[in-house]
């Protein structure tokens, strides 16, 4: 078995949820000859990383750069807030280490460009300075029913795809009461939060779209900062709704679709929805009746069908517990997971790459830009 040292930067909820990912994935993967332990985290508070340190059985640390420039860590986590993504990504390229990095990529246009040139630089020969694996986490691509959407749409059962509408629905935003964070700030908001998981799911399934026009809201400009108990502006938004125009591939037509994300979204939880319409059929998917897809076919015309998916979960996962079993968020990261480090034990790129966090912040920058000019916008990949 190789071993594989991991380091993990941020240790909030979701480097909790990747720390959970490495602890849970040996029940449900098997055949994979690597052996991954946590060995590095790194917080920005000493009791943090402590605390970290103690639940994992490894060392804690306080800067990044002890896990980034370790020759003794292989693989880096990024999972601190958008805002702090950029260094520590761009170190890690520069080191040579397997990435695994949290949506969104990064949070400024200055970033991405930053980033995409680490990407793109060759040595004297042309060879490309930078050859680790490399992925984004983003999971809903492993949830098993929309596994078989891509599935069926692959194979044409829902034929060309008129439209689309993609939703995420939060309630954490509707409560004025509820005290600043770092979501509400630069670099933060819904379409960076919720918008980024959307876009990679409709590139994913349909195409990224060639334009977008989109309109923002905040309910609350101010809130109190717990750190000083004064009021602090806001500078993020609480939601957004975009239109889409996309261009399908051979001689598909224009698809016209609706992405919304709202964090104002008052009694929801964590429900995320997915409707696509084609010419010969359909498709619906709830986060929250994530057991099932609805599939309609048009030539069989007797309603919606719903499909048990369950836990039925791509290579090179098992059927543990059974393939029957609910599926769940946490073990949709597990999935995710489990791809990469099968990416890695075999050196071949990963699919979402950070190329792909790169095209999907593109199309978020188109959006923000829309939404400040109030006009459609072309994305940069379609111009």
């Amino acid at each position: 078995m190789r071993e594989l040292r991991v380091g993990i930067i941020g240790f909030g909820m979701i480097g909790k949820v990747h720390a959970f990912g490495y602890r849970t994935f040996p029940f449900y993967t098997r055949g994979l000859k690597i052996k991954p332990r946590i060995t590095m985290v790194a917080t920005s508070r000493r009791e943090s990383a402590a605390a970290a340190a103690e639940l994992l059985g490894c060392q804690g640390v306080t800067d990044w750069r002890a896990v980034t420039e370790n020759p003794e860590i292989d693989a880096v986590h990024i999972c601190t807030p958008n805002r702090l993504h950029a260094e520590p990504l761009l170190s890690a390229i520069e080191h040579q280490k397997y990435i695994y990095c949290d949506k969104p990529l990064v949070s400024s246009s200055d970033e991405l460009e930053s980033v995409r040139t680490a990407l793109a630089q060759t040595d004297a020969q042309g060879n490309p300075r930078y050859t680790k694996t490399n992925m984004m986490t983003f999971h809903l691509r492993f949830i098993p029913a929309l596994i078989k959407a891509k599935q069926l749409i692959g194979e044409g059962k829902i034929g060309r795809v008129f439209q689309y509408r993609a939703a995420y629905q939060h309630s954490s935003a509707a409560d004025g009461g509820v005290p600043f964070k770092w979501k509400n700030d630069i670099g933060g908001g819904a379409i960076r939060d919720l918008g980024s998981h959307l876009a990679d799911l409709v590139s994913w399934l349909i195409a990224m779209p060639d334009e977008v026009f989109t309109e923002t809201q905040t309910a609350h400009p101010f809130r109190i900062d717990p750190a000083s108990g004064k009021a602090r502006e806001v500078m993020a938004e609480d939601a957004f709704v975009m239109l889409t125009r996309t261009a399908l591939p051979a001689g598909g037509g224009l698809c016209r679709g609706v992405i919304a994300g709202t964090k104002l979204a008052t009694g929801c939880e964590d429900e995320m929805s997915l409707e696509i319409y084609g010419e010969k059929g359909a498709l619906r998917f709830s986060l929250m009746d994530a057991h099932y897809l609805g599939y309609y076919d048009a030539a069989a015309a007797c309603g919606w069908t719903r499909l048990a998916t369950g836990a039925r979960y791509a290579e090179p996962h098992t059927d543990f517990p059974s393939p029957k079993s609910a599926a769940g968020w946490t073990r949709a990261h597990a999935a995710c997971l489990a791809q990469f480090l099968a990416c890695v034990e075999k050196d071949v790129p990963a699919e979402p790459s950070l190329k792909q966090g790169i095209r999907v912040q593109e199309f978020l920058a188109a959006a923000e830009e829309s939404a400040c000019s109030g006009r459609w916008t072309k994305c940069r990949s379609a111009l």
